[in-house]
């Protein structure tokens, strides 16, 4: 059994049809059905009929289909790894950030690896939790990984995920609203204003609001929880404008705060936190370019990161 074999055969049956295989691999129609004829008489199988509308797959070749197409995947990943060790990393890294991390870390991070890997492209998108950790649940929507919440965490399947922190958040607001300091504010306080939290609105039994929700059952604090928006500029839009006070992460706001344009006050008596985790999917091979990617995003948050207040990988 040899790979063009099984290459030829994976063609046909993707494009059901040996004229579109031929025109597609460059080599005449003949020479593909002989060898798909060689590969069948070796299997002592039939792989594939012929009929009016094209060329389609029997049960067998159904099976050895997917088992074909899976060692032709492997290959061409042992091939780009040679590749890249030979020379140089390369290929295009997508990452997922939340968005105070992506503010705090997108641009140098790409700065490090332009410099130390220039064959490597990288994009970032920046999302809710909620929304990145759906999206690299699907291998097939191209998120190399991501850094989402914890609480986010609570029914993903097919993730694999490294803790990385716990951070505190804070309540952010216009300084007339919540005063020009940055003493901690009890939790209790927060029931005098209208909370602006980063959401999709979904009511999902997880995320910032389910978390809030909780704290304040537990502790008989009624809390009016006036917005959810999943863009945070919007949200510090709306808190500069005194439309009420948001709860994030204070490196989302360390910019505005230090130019006086808001507060942030950190919450405790409890203390409202979030998880932070590196994650990818579990079925997808990660490239040689994506996990040294994702090696040095990951030491990067662990180093630099102003907020943490723990540091214990799982």
């Amino acid at each position: 059994m040899e790979l063009r074999q099984l290459s030829y055969f994976v063609k046909v049956i993707e494009l059901r049809s040996f004229t579109k295989a031929a025109e597609v691999l460059r080599i005449s129609q003949p020479a593909i059905g002989e060898q798909i004829k060689n590969l069948e008489a070796e299997l002592k199988a039939n792989l594939l009929v012929r009929h009016s509308r094209g060329v389609e797959p029997t049960e067998t070749g159904r099976i050895f289909f997917n088992k074909a197409r899976t060692i032709l995947e492997y290959v061409a990943e042992a091939r780009n790894a040679v590749r890249d060790y030979e020379e140089g990393l390369r290929g295009q890294v997508t990452l997922g950030l939340t968005p105070g991390l992506s503010e705090a870390i997108s641009a140098s991070a790409i700065e490090r690896c332009s410099r130390d890997y220039p064959g490597i492209s990288i994009n970032v998108i920046e999302d809710l939790s909620s929304s990145l950790l759906a999206r690299i649940s699907k291998a097939n929507e191209g998120i190399s990984f991501a850094v989402i919440s914890g609480y986010d965490l609570a029914k993903a399947e097919n993730i694999t995920a490294t803790r990385l922190f716990e951070e505190n958040l804070y309540a952010v607001g216009s300084p007339k609203v919540i005063g020009k300091t940055t003493d901690p504010i009890d939790f209790s306080e927060l029931a005098q204003y209208r909370l602006i939290l980063l959401g999709n609105g979904s009511g999902a039994p997880h995320g910032l609001k389910a978390q809030m929700s909780k704290l304040a059952q537990g502790n008989s604090i009624p809390l009016s929880i006036s917005h959810e928006i999943q863009a945070v500029s919007v949200v510090k839009q709306l808190a500069e404008r005194e439309i009420g006070v948001a709860v994030l992460p204070l490196d989302s706001v360390r910019d505005r705060v230090s130019q006086g344009r808001l507060s942030a006050r950190r919450i405790v008596s409890p203390a409202v936190t979030r998880e932070l985790n590196l994650v990818w999917n579990t079925d997808r091979t990660l490239s040689a370019a994506e996990e040294t990617i994702r090696d040095v995003v990951h030491q990067m948050i662990l180093d630099s990161h102003p907020s943490l207040i723990s540091k214990r990988p799982a």
